[in-house]
This record gives C-alpha cells, structure tokens and sequence, in this order.
C-alpha cells in the first residue's frame, strides 16, 4: 500500500470532519464475520486525520513501515463522527489471491488475477486492456478492436499473465462483434523474465490460425493446442487475421510458482 486519497467534493459544510482506515487480509471471510463489531482482525492503515470540506486529501504512506508491506483484501473507512465523502481511493499494487489449490484450473490472463496487457500493434477503436476484464461486456466499446487494413496484413497483442502456468484452454469471445470480427485468431506463449518483443524468435505457437464467427465464445482446448504439456509460460500472444474486434481473451491453466 502506498497511499489514501479522501475526496470530500460538494460535502461543504456536513463533511466527514476526520476519518481512518483500517484493513485486514481475510480472503475467505464472510461479510457478516466483518461487519461483527467484536472482528479483532483490522490493522491500521492511516491513523485519525482530519478532513476539509471540498476538497481532495491524500497521505502518502511510510514505505518502510510494516503496514505498507502487508496485503489486505479488505479495507475498512472510520469517519468521525458522520458526514458525507465523495470518493474514497487507495494507491498500491495488487496482488491476486490465488487458489490454495495448485491443481485449480483458473484464468491467468484476467485482471483480477494480475494479467496484464503489455502492449499490442493498434488499439484504434478500443483498447487492449479491455481483453481481460470480467463478463462478456455491454456493446463493442468495450473489447480491443483494430482499425481496417488495406492488403496482407495481422495484429497482435501480448499479454503478462498473472502467474506463470501450464495453459491448457484458450477463450476468444466476440461478443458483439458481428461484422468486425476477425477471420481467424492464433495464439503463441513464451517464458521470459522480460517483456517480451512480437519479433523474439521465443515464441512457441500453441494454437495454429482458427476460424472466428460473430458474437460467440471460442473455446480450443485438448487437440486443438500444441506445446502446451508440461510446459510453464509467462506471456501469450494473440495473433488476429486481419483485424477487427474480439471482446475477452481467457487463458485458462495451472499456476506453477
């Protein structure tokens, strides 16, 4: 955790007058365990401070306290004594929680597992990042789309995966891409302790170039995947042919530390 931010925007005059917040790591806890008032588990974060009415705050945490190197999957804000705040906003960097099970079959590429996308060859009509948000989305706002080539031509993007893994399904949705989505889609894997380049000839093709329809959930799995047993891989790379849109790109494996 590096900071807190308290946005008491419009509030001018019925403010919360001080806050705090407090956090504890409990992956597995029930909501009600930590509404309970007698839940001994929250740690302090930022201790009482006070609040001005319209304004934005922010208290940068001591990187060398223990509180700033502890994770916390929940957070708890204490205002003192009622009043109204805007926004609410930690700074930091996440950390997934992830299976206890080392078996699990899970998505290594989502968001929420610490995938990232890292870099692609054009985002015109939207943005890569939006490959691997949860759900299947609303309208094609929300999915990686290119613009239109002119010849021979593909695009690519390259995905950090949340956790290095042994892959063993592949997920290419185009929900709400109709006319736009692409005729084909190939994906490659590397391991590399560096963000890799779309050239570095480390590349391994775990899916060969593969028909794409409109509005649909691409599963390949078993046959449909080379390379893929007993191999650990830190990035993929999703190839489309041409161009055009897909949604969601799911990278389903088994985490191996």
């Amino acid at each position: 955790m590096n900071g807190v931010e308290i946005d008491t925007g419009f509030f001018n005059g019925n403010h919360a007058p001080e806050i705090a917040v407090e956090g504890c790591f409990r992956p597995d806890a029930e909501e009600e365990e930590l509404k309970n008032p007698d839940f001994a588990g929250w740690t302090t974060i930022l201790s009482r401070q006070e609040c001005g009415g319209a304004c934005r705050q922010a208290w940068s945490l001591d990187q060398d306290s223990e509180v700033a190197k502890q994770a916390f999957t929940h957070v708890r804000l204490c205002m003192f004594p009622d009043g109204g705040i805007g926004r609410f906003r930690l700074y930091g960097i996440a950390l997934p929680v992830f299976p206890n099970d080392v078996d699990e079959v899970f998505d290594l590429a989502a968001t929420i597992n610490g995938g990232v996308a890292v870099r692609c060859s054009d985002q015109h009509f939207g943005t890569k990042d939006n490959l691997l948000l949860p759900g299947r989305g609303k309208d094609m706002g929300d999915g990686w789309e290119t613009k239109r080539s002119r010849g021979v031509h593909t695009d690519w993007v390259i995905i950090r995966l949340g956790a290095s893994g042994e892959i063993v399904k592949l997920l290419v949705d185009t929900a709400h891409f109709r006319g736009n989505f692409p005729q084909k889609v190939q994906v490659f894997a590397t391991y590399s302790k560096t963000e890799p380049a779309a050239d570095d000839a480390g590349w391994t093709q775990i899916l060969a170039p593969s028909p794409c329809g409109p509005d649909k959930e691409h599963v390949y799995e078993d046959d449909q995947l080379a390379g893929i047993s007993g191999k650990v891989y830190t990035h993929v790379k999703m190839v489309i042919i041409p161009d055009g849109g897909v949604k969601r790109l799911r990278v389903f494996g088994k985490r191996k530390a």
